[in-house]
């Protein structure tokens, strides 16, 4: 069975706007039917770079801006 994402659902995903994703289907990028956008076109790290290449860079860019707590950087094997 087929799954299906709305616009919204990948809008969210990618952190764009619906311009954005609207943009990505008139692209071919994805393809959307009158039940949405399969999941299936964004289940690799290949598809996703293929729709947006800077998805995983902004991704670290806002992990590492995440402040780590001291207790992180310790050595669990003590």
């Amino acid at each position: 069975m087929i799954k299906y994402y709305t616009r919204k659902d990948v809008a969210e995903f990618f952190d764009v706007t619906l311009n954005d994703v609207d943009k990505w289907i008139k692209q071919g990028k994805l393809i959307e039917t009158e039940k949405g956008i399969a999941t299936s076109q964004i289940r690799t790290r290949e598809q996703i770079l293929r729709v947006d290449s800077t998805f995983f860079i902004r991704r670290e860019a806002e992990l590492n801006q995440i402040p780590r707590k001291r207790n992180d950087t310790k050595d669990r094997s003590q």
